[in-house]
């Protein structure tokens, strides 16, 4: 902005992270204990969260689950109970810097960056860059049961009732917004952080919602090789509503080495948090007005196996998506809101050939078409064709091989976006694995983007060339099972 040349490109996007992974599982009769962690210390955050690289921002990441299974396949006769208890807690703290330091950003009266042509802004200058530390905590409990019953012949059906508790707390500190640029004739604005927890200014003023959810189904074998399955499922949410959603499938046993499906489904996906209430943030707007997007999906699958050692799965799907979520410019800010109705058609070929005992090849092609319902425009970024084939090779009983590659290819750009399309490209993996070694560790090497491909995926505008992929790259993961 304003001809500075704040820009710290060209640079690599910031991908660095570190994750330490903890689980442990005790197990006694129909009862089951578990616990997982998953902690990340220093998290890159990649192209850099306002589209400006961004390499000392940062996030730290830590998840704590912890259930509780009762399960008892012989609970009474002809009934199966399932009865599971979980708590999930997050904790997620951040450090934006935004816009680099020197950065001059046109700021409004309420001090945010405000980069809309017909906004009444002044130009301010950020000699630490425009900072935002958005964080806070999220805790998920929920209860769930699930039965089994078998009691009438050749129908299988299943019960399940729940409900789970979300809960979001936030905290930010940030140099800019409301209350913070108080003055917004005053320029420079250095790092000096304020505190906005508990203020109107915050990023999101945290919200919390209750989950209540009940599905039947049932499986009727109701002729020789035929079974016709159906269910429902009802979701309240406290905060956007309730929604109901059915599931049909018919599964006939064509020949001995071939099954056909015809199988229907509706889901849905609550807006989140985020979506719904997000504020005073130059990234994205949230919108409390959000109805949940549903999708309808059907499906004709075949699962053939001439021989005894090939298998292959041919599925041709259309699916439908009403009221897509989706961050839409509003005078220069992102805003969420239910943008597009969206429709595809496409099949997928996938096979798996054993060839002998240590040599096993696979391989997939996906091919598609989607659109917007009401204008016909294709939908931008996503690849209509994918193609994966590889195969494993197992030396003996410690060591094994692997070797695959996958091509992403036809990524149409947006309406309005003059780029060429983003091009294609084939992407090679390579992986050396040991079982059960020295200490009976388990040890993995591995090689992504074996030759070094210059692989992209879509950007905004504002990105010329798009988001460069990682090059070639060495993993080596050690593991052990208690």
């Amino acid at each position: 902005y304003f001809n500075t040349n704040a820009s710290l490109a060209p640079r690599p996007l910031d991908t660095r992270y570190e994750a330490l992974v903890t689980g442990l599982t005790l197990s006694k009769d129909n009862w089951q204990f578990q616990f997982n962690s998953w902690n990340q210390d220093d998290v890159g955050v990649g192209a850099g969260t306002a589209n400006a690289l961004d390499p000392t921002g940062h996030t730290e990441n830590d998840q704590y689950l912890t259930s509780i299974q009762y399960k008892n396949n012989n609970w009474s006769p002809a009934w199966a109970l399932n009865v599971n208890a979980s708590y999930l807690y997050v904790n997620l703290k951040t450090h934006y810097v935004l816009f680099p330091p020197d950065t001059t950003l046109p700021i409004d009266s309420n001090g945010n960056f405000d980069p809309s042509p017909f906004a009444k802004t002044n130009p301010i200058s950020f000699s630490d860059g425009l900072i935002g530390n958005p964080s806070g905590t999220s805790e998920i409990t929920q209860l769930d049961v699930t039965s089994i019953y078998t009691g009438i012949r050749s129908h299988q059906w299943r019960f399940n009732i729940g409900i789970k508790y979300v809960e979001l707390k936030t905290k930010e500190t940030k140099n800019f917004g409301p209350d913070v640029i108080k003055d917004n004739n005053v320029s420079p604005i250095d790092g000096t952080l304020t505190d906005v927890t508990g203020t109107p200014y915050i990023y999101h003023p945290g919200a919390n919602r209750t989950v209540s959810f009940v599905s039947v189904q049932d499986e009727w074998s109701f002729a020789h090789d035929w079974a016709l399955t159906g269910g429902i499922r009802f979701d309240d949410y406290s905060d956007v509503g309730s929604t109901v959603n059915p599931r049909l499938s018919l599964v006939w046993n064509t020949r001995y080495d071939l099954t056909s499906k015809l199988l229907y489904g509706r889901a849905f996906r609550a807006p989140t948090f985020g979506e719904l209430n997000a504020a005073n943030n130059p990234v994205m707007q949230g919108n409390p007005n959000l109805d949940p997007e549903t999708i309808d999906t059907v499906e004709l699958a075949f699962d053939y196996k001439p021989i005894d050692r090939l298998n292959l799965i041919f599925n041709m799907f259309h699916y439908r998506i009403d009221g897509l979520i989706d961050f839409i410019d509003n005078d220069g800010v992102p805003t969420a809101q239910n943008s597009i109705d969206q429709k595809a058609s496409g099949f997928e070929l996938e096979a798996h050939w054993q060839v002998n005992r240590p040599l096993r090849l696979f391989g997939s092609i996906a091919i598609h078409n989607a659109e917007e319902i009401d204008t016909g425009v294709k939908v931008a970024d996503a690849p209509r064709k994918q193609l994966h084939m590889g195969g494993n090779w197992r030396m003996n009983n410690q060591w094994s091989t692997q070797l695959d590659a996958f091509s992403i290819m036809d990524r149409p750009r947006a309406a309005g976006d003059t780029r060429p399309e983003v091009d294609d490209y084939t992407w090679v993996n390579f992986a050396i694995n040991g079982k059960e070694l020295y200490l009976e560790l388990d040890v993995q090497l591995a090689v992504r983007n074996l030759f070094d491909t210059d692989a992209r995926e879509p950007g905004p505008t504002t990105i010329q060339n798009d988001y460069p992929l990682e090059g070639r790259s060495i993993y080596l993961g050690i593991s052990k099972a208690f």
